[in-house]
């Protein structure tokens, strides 16, 4: 195991929680981004990961987006940039994220 450590206070946990709820409020993706940026600045590593599917610009980000999207289409199911989207900002999966930060 590293010696990787999060530094993430209550106040961290707090603004978070805003940012999630301007982007609950206006559907704008950039809060969430802003959001994960802010929690991987202060160490939390699922946080990159989770921006990477929120901003599509990396490899598992990408990966995340494709598979949802093939698995969707070989069911049958209609994918169209406004479920990507959706997925993008569902923001019960920060709910959830934040919530274990809190703990």
């Amino acid at each position: 195991m590293s010696g990787h450590s999060v530094q993430i206070s209550k106040a961290d946990i707090a603004y978070a929680k805003g940012l999630v709820e301007k982007a609950k409020e206006t559907g704008d993706t950039s809060h969430l981004s802003e959001m994960y940026e802010y929690m991987a600045d202060k160490g939390d590593r699922y946080a990159e990961l989770a921006n990477g599917v929120v901003e599509g610009d990396t490899l598992s980000g990408k990966s995340a987006l494709e598979f949802m999207e093939h698995t969707a289409t070989s069911q049958g199911i209609e994918w169209d940039e406004g479920k990507t989207d959706s997925i993008r900002m569902e923001v019960k999966g920060t709910d959830l994220f934040i919530h274990r930060m809190s703990e």
